[in-house]
């Protein structure tokens, strides 16, 4: 009876052991996320409020007066002149957003880790964790 323990134990570890081995590097990289979100909460925040949404302002101004959207060139020029060391993009809609292609764009930078997007159509902030 006892070596029958011993064996259904011995075969319960060794189950455990391989669900954790097979899972553990999905919560180690879901752990590392949630760890850059929560130490990089106040940059994020900083770079919405200093750089994402005046630029969002910009562009929107933009089409407003030319009626179109700026160039590549043309938004890169204005946010090297306003915000040296960001790599900023203006963006088309995503697809499977509520965007419209030629008049709604999106602001998006890289911050370390982290892409962060502004959607100017609906003021909708989301980032995508790169590492």
């Amino acid at each position: 009876m006892n070596v029958r323990r011993f064996v259904t134990v011995f075969l319960a570890a060794i189950a455990l052991v391989l669900c954790v081995w097979k899972v553990l590097p999905f919560v180690l990289i879901f752990t590392d996320m949630e760890i850059s979100a929560i130490k990089q909460s106040s940059l994020h925040r900083r770079t919405y409020d200093t750089v994402l949404r005046p630029m969002c302002d910009w562009v929107s101004a933009f089409r407003a007066k030319e009626g179109r959207l700026p160039t590549k060139e043309e938004a890169s020029e204005y946010s090297d002149g306003h915000y040296p060391g960001w790599s900023i993009r203006v963006e088309p809609p995503e697809s499977g957003t509520s965007g419209h292609l030629g008049t709604d764009f999106m602001v998006s930078l890289t911050v370390n880790d982290w892409v962060l997007h502004y959607q100017a159509w609906d003021g909708h902030e989301w980032k995508a964790w790169t590492d």
